[in-house]
C-alpha cells in the first residue's frame, strides 16, 4: 500500500482499488473507499488507513483476508 500513496501519505480512490485487487479482497472499491475515507476528502491518509486496519483485525468488518 505504502508504494500506492503520495509524498503526502495520502491515496486517490484509483490506487486503493488497485490495491484491493492485488490483494484479493472481494468488497466493492467505492463502498470500501468511502469507509476508510473517515474525513471525506477523497484522500487516504495514513491516519486512516491504520484506523481501517485496526478496525478489520478486530473483526468489526466482513472482508475476506487473502490467502
Amino acid at each position: 500500500m505504502v508504494q500506492l500513496c503520495d509524498g503526502e501519505g495520502a491515496d486517490r480512490q484509483a490506487g486503493f482499488t488497485k490495491w484491493l485487487g492485488a490483494v484479493g479482497a472481494e468488497v466493492d472499491p467505492g463502498v470500501a473507499f468511502k469507509s476508510v475515507d473517515a474525513n471525506g476528502d477523497e484522500r487516504l491518509s495514513i491516519d486512516e488507513l491504520r484506523a481501517a486496519e485496526k478496525t478489520y483485525d478486530k473483526g468489526d468488518v466482513d472482508l475476506s483476508r487473502p490467502g
